[in-house]
């Protein structure tokens, strides 16, 4: 082999290492890259659950059983502000909820029902606005994937129990604009009827 091949041969060889030399480097870089992703997504994917637990009270809690039991006619007057009367059985929840507008008053019932003033009404409104908007806060970040999916269906799937009627208060969700006021908590809750569904009914056990 004269010089001039034996050059080639080598610049050759050269060439070829750098480009597996390129082709590893942009493997791990992407490697890195994925990894970094996911570690953000889990952080997210953490400050939401965070905040969340954070800002759901005793106060806000209790509102959303008060609205839980609403029909559609109740839930349609809280959701255009208007008085309306429900049973006396939800008074020691109202005046947990209520108690910042009643100022140490207690609800009085006629004929075991209780009619909530605009006041109150109002106050309803805002503490069940605010549970929905932070749920659909983090419910968007499963949404979008720009949090971890896995945990967020994990971690929320309290919010469709079909035994319970519980549906994250679809009743008022659809009073108060449906789909869309919370996009993304409505595809949520088809993922999780979904996933219901494909699982079954349990499995009784086999009797001996």
């Amino acid at each position: 082999m004269d010089s001039t091949n034996w050059v080639m041969s080598i610049s050759s060889l050269v060439g070829a290492l750098g480009i597996v030399f390129v082709w590893y480097q942009t493997r791990l870089l992407r490697r890195q890259l994925a990894a970094d992703h996911e570690r953000s997504r889990r952080e997210l994917t953490l400050n939401l659950l965070q905040h969340w637990n954070s800002s759901i009270t005793p106060v806000t809690a209790a509102a959303e059983k008060i609205v839980h039991r609403l029909n559609d006619e109740q839930c349609r007057e809280l959701a255009n502000l208007r008085s309306f009367k429900l049973s006396a059985t939800h008074r020691p929840l109202l005046e947990t909820c209520l108690s910042e507008v009643l100022g140490g008053e207690e609800l009085k019932p006629v004929n075991d029902q209780i009619e909530l003033t605009e006041k109150q009404v109002t106050r309803l409104h805002f503490l069940i606005s605010d549970y929905l908007n932070e749920t659909e806060a983090v419910i968007l970040g499963w949404h979008q994937s720009i949090a971890d999916r896995d945990i967020i269906e994990r971690e929320f799937s309290f919010l469709y129990d079909e035994a319970k009627g519980k549906d994250a208060l679809t009743r008022y969700r659809k009073a108060s604009g449906g789909h869309e006021n919370y996009p993304a908590l409505e595809k949520f809750m088809e993922a999780l009827r979904e996933r219901k569904q494909s699982e079954g009914p349990p499995r009784r056990a086999p009797v001996a």
